[in-house]
């Protein structure tokens, strides 16, 4: 089982770096913030980062200083608002 996991991470790690070259991606992208993508990218949804509830991506480093009960609660605008008009 772990074998068939390290393959799957390393299937979606070469499709991050393919999108990475092929598109513009901004130098800001760091190693931590690309491990964080491969685990919301996974393609089991059962291995995804939050498959195991909302504290999994609370507590996930990249998303550990976001005060989530000041979102939660509107006292804070958000860092990114999708557009909901298409």
């Amino acid at each position: 089982m772990h074998v068939t996991r390290t393959a799957d991470f390393v299937i979606i790690f070469i499709r991050i770096i393919v999108i990475c070259y092929l598109m513009d991606v901004p130098s800001e992208l760091t190693k931590p913030t690309l491990c964080s993508l491969m685990q919301l990218l996974m393609k089991d949804p059962s291995k995804r980062l939050g498959s195991g509830g909302t504290s999994e991506v609370q507590e996930h480093p990249l998303f550990k200083s976001i005060d989530w009960k000041r979102l939660e609660a509107g006292k804070m605008k958000p860092l990114f608002e999708p557009d909901v008009t298409i």
